[in-house]
């Protein structure tokens, strides 16, 4: 019985469900939230990789390499220079283009990884077995994202849980005085 009463009374100063939004409101919620529901397309993904450990240098060497290089890319260096003087894979040559991944392309942690990059950015240095590599997203596509229309309903849900809960927190702040 109590918490009925006392979800009646946060019901009364929560308000209702019938609030107007304004248009800046809308607009505002929408570049909030569209990100949220945009198809996550390909990517344009470039990968230098070097081995390990070769007969002529130790793993502890290849290791500050491989942090020398990114160094120099987080320095202003190209990342496709960079591969072509350093990389030991088969995408050297073009600068270590890999070409437009999915999901299915790479193995499971590297999709990872390559997804969580934004574009314009370098991995951290990625310990791949035999490799340490380092990861470039050059860009996306096939990337869509929803207009405010569509995204409208749960635009305005969002909008009235935001103002209840704004009403909910002034209705408590009162009663705490």
């Amino acid at each position: 019985r109590d918490q009925i009463a006392v979800q009646a009374l946060q019901g009364r100063h929560a308000g209702n469900n019938n609030h107007l939004s304004l248009p800046h409101e809308r607009k505002a919620m929408y570049n909030e939230i569209r990100n949220e529901y945009a198809s996550e397309g390909k990517l344009k993904l470039r990968m230098l990789s070097i081995p390990k450990a070769s007969q002529f240098s130790s793993m502890e060497k290849q290791e500050e390499k491989i942090k020398m290089i990114r160094s120099k890319i987080l320095k202003g260096s190209s990342f496709s220079s960079m591969a072509k003087e350093y990389s030991k894979d088969s995408f050297a040559d073009k600068g270590g283009y890999v070409g437009v991944v999915g999901r299915s392309t790479l193995n499971q942690r590297l999709t990872a990884m390559a997804y969580s990059l934004k574009s314009g950015r370098v991995s951290d240095v990625i310990d791949d077995g035999p490799s340490w590599r380092l990861m470039y997203v050059d860009g996306r596509t096939g990337q869509t994202v929803p207009s405010q229309k569509e995204l409208e309903d749960e635009i305005e849900k969002r909008l009235a849980i935001k103002k209840r809960q704004a009403n909910m927190d002034g209705w408590l702040k009162k009663l705490r005085r």
